[in-house]
């Protein structure tokens, strides 16, 4: 992804201190296989000035050089994406910073430092050999360090963002009102309270009625869609209530009576995607219902950080409880149920199935948009690919029931334009950029070469693009904050390529003009 100069400054900050540290790890073991060898190496002071000052000049060179090919770099990165390419300035501007970041972070390691030689030097009165003093000193002061990063540093701040968090939840979005329709909770007649639902609850609860939108692009009668949305806000962060309020509401509205009912997993944040709803509103004509229940008040990156179980614990206690609503009713008298996800939500949607199989066996179909590289269904059927089919957009038993898209066009040929086959029920997509870090960004990429960058798929990602051990890892994980930054069809951004991917799941035939009207009419009304 593009960065700005401040995401530039901190990704090359880090990057340096891994080198300086891998610099100092070379420089030790050389030293200790010196020593045991008894090694002693003697030079002529010229020769060391010369080796210094060409070194130098050597690095000032190599320094100059890579500037000039990763700007360049840059600058392709952002026009394959649509956005605007970096300036000259603002680029050897992020220089500063990352020399700025460099040294706050070997000024925290050096600390580190001085506190292994005084563990060391409290060492010696015990007359502990040397050796295991060393290994001894650096667990000890390892563990002090992870123990002081993770409850004295990510704790805090996950609490005190936590803490910003919940309170900024409790704020209405500009311009968004009460709902007024009794499909929707925290309207007059809901037991759903206006006051005490989340910020993203209300902008998805809230906003004009959608069935005189759909009729007016349909030109056909249409229903006014149910929608239900259960905040943490309102039961004291207990998510079993949070999901009895969501059934009852379901009950109140008459959902069980609509011929589809979805469930969305929302992001970290509770936020819920209009483009994804609204794409299954217009399509049924409004004889749908929706129902999301919210399970974390931070972003999504932070709760993946910190409590990423809250997802799939999220997921997994709406889709039960919807899922056994349903097999309670009369077969003859079921909707069908669709369960959906973004980002941290479709990660969360998808720990609620142990395998393809049982996803395939409890929903009628699913669309997951974004879903992060970690989530193990998605890595189980990535796995299962056809030989030669790219890990991009793979192609998993013929394409039979579950299908990989990085534009509307893959859904029904491969990526290299070769025709699919026969597309059974129930349907499965992944809707997944090429460009977009939270796909592409798993912890084994620091060592591990990845198939995506050696197959070179993806229409906007650079060609050029390598892997080198840690550093795309960390280039991914600076990249994370700054994936819905793209514009629509780039990075984290996914908005019109949803409606033709719902057309197919339902069943309808494709119909590329209805598929614009729609966009165009969500994207006059996104709340």
């Amino acid at each position: 992804m593009p960065r700005p100069w401040w995401a530039q400054a901190i990704m090359s900050g880090a990057l340096m201190v891994a080198g300086y540290l891998t610099g100092f790890v070379i420089d030790w073991l050389a030293r200790l296989i010196a020593d045991w060898m008894n090694l002693t190496v003697t030079y002529d002071p010229r020769v060391s000035s010369a080796l210094r000052i060409g070194g130098l000049a050597a690095l000032a060179v190599v320094f100059i050089a890579l500037l000039v090919i990763n700007y360049r770099s840059a600058r392709r990165t952002a026009a394959l994406v649509g956005m605007p390419a970096p300036s000259l300035a603002r680029y050897v501007g992020s220089l500063v910073g990352a020399f700025a970041v460099t040294s706050a972070l070997v000024f925290i390691y050096e600390a580190i430092y001085q506190v292994w030689r005084l563990v060391l030097m409290a060492a010696e009165p015990l007359r502990i050999p040397a050796t295991v003093a060393t290994w001894l000193a650096w667990a000890l002061v390892a563990v002090i360090v992870l123990l002081g990063v993770e409850w004295g540093l990510i704790r805090q701040v996950v609490k005190a963002a936590s803490r910003w968090a919940s309170t900024r939840d409790r704020q209405t979005p500009h311009g968004v009102e009460a709902p007024a329709v009794a499909e929707r909770s925290a309207s007059p007649g809901s037991a759903v309270r206006w006051a005490s639902t989340a910020r993203e609850g209300k902008r998805y609860l809230g906003g004009a009625p959608m069935q005189p939108r759909i009729e007016a692009l349909t030109r056909r009668a249409a229903r006014e869609p149910v929608r239900v949305y259960s905040s943490l806000v309102a039961h004291g962060e207990n998510l079993d209530a949070s999901v009895e309020e969501a059934m009852s509401e379901l009950r109140r509205t008459g959902a069980f009576s609509r011929s589809v009912i979805l469930v969305v997993v929302p992001t970290g944040s509770g936020w819920v995607d209009e483009w994804n709803v609204q794409a299954l509103e217009y399509l049924t004509g409004g004889d749908c219902a929706s129902v999301a229940v919210q399970y974390s008040y931070l972003p999504s990156w932070m709760t993946f950080l910190s409590y990423r179980e809250q997802a799939a614990e999220g997921g997994y206690r709406v889709i039960d409880a919807v899922a056994a609503e349903i097999a309670r009713m009369d077969p003859a008298h079921r909707p069908r149920l669709f369960v959906t996800g973004e980002s941290l939500g479709s990660y969360g949607a998808q720990a609620a199935f142990a395998s393809p199989a049982e996803l395939l066996d409890r929903v009628d179909g699913a669309l997951w948009i974004g879903t992060p590289g970690f989530t193990e269904l998605l890595k189980t059927l990535t796995c299962a690919r056809h030989r030669g089919s790219p890990q991009i957009a793979p192609v998993v038993d013929n394409a039979r029931h579950v299908r990989f898209a990085t534009k509307p066009a893959d859904l029904h040929t491969d990526l290299y334009g070769r025709e699919l086959g026969r597309w059974e029920f129930p349907r499965i997509v992944y809707v997944q950029h090429a460009s977009d870090p939270v796909v592409w960004w798993t912890p084994d990429l620091a060592w591990k070469i990845p198939d995506w960058i050696g197959e070179r798929a993806g229409a906007d990602v650079s060609p050029r693009l390598r892997w080198h051990r840690l550093v795309t890892c960390i280039q991914l994980l600076c990249d994370l904050p700054l994936a819905e930054s793209a514009p629509a069809g780039h990075g984290h951004s996914y908005h019109a390529e949803l409606v033709p991917a719902w057309r197919a799941i339902l069943g309808l035939d494709p119909d590329e003009e209805a598929d614009a009207a729609i966009a165009q009419a969500i994207a006059a009304h996104p709340v």
